[in-house]
């Protein structure tokens, strides 16, 4: 099992726990970070939850570790204006992080979908290290897609 780092902002811990050992990984104290973020985000939140990731991924910088971030489906697109504002801020940042780390080899991607297929995917992405700065959605296939 891969040790990994963990950063989560989740309604259900165990269920990240249970998903994290499906995807062959561990949470530790040590190892690349794998960030979960799937849990209601208030609107007067949005600044603090954003914080606390660029805090969790600047320590990862500084360890030199590789970054991978997960948000729900629900993150990129709906009507709860805190959740869409935390996703779309976490991959601008994950994209800054991506090209800032690549001068140094480290890598940050974010995996959008169900957390079980987002942690498969975060596992291959660490062990491939060859891709960075990257949005892959797993999940929903109309991300992206205006509602009527």
């Amino acid at each position: 099992m891969r040790e990994v780092t963990t950063f989560l902002r989740v309604g259900d811990p165990e269920q990240v726990t249970a998903a994290l050992a499906g995807a062959d990984l561990a949470a530790g104290d040590d190892g690349p970070l794998v960030a979960v973020l799937d849990a209601p985000v208030a609107p007067d939140q949005v600044a603090d939850v954003l914080a606390a990731w660029i805090a969790a991924a600047r320590d990862a910088m500084g360890r030199e570790v590789d970054v991978v971030t997960i948000i729900g489906d629900d993150h990129l697109d709906g009507d709860d204006v805190g959740r869409v504002s935390v996703g779309h801020g976490l991959i601008g940042a994950s994209r800054s992080y991506g090209f800032e780390g690549d001068r140094a080899g480290l890598a940050a991607n974010v995996v959008v979908g169900p957390l079980a297929t987002a942690l498969d995917t975060a596992r291959w992405v660490l062990d491939a290290r060859t891709l960075s700065g990257q949005v892959l959605l797993v999940g929903d296939p109309h991300h992206g897609r205006q509602r009527p």
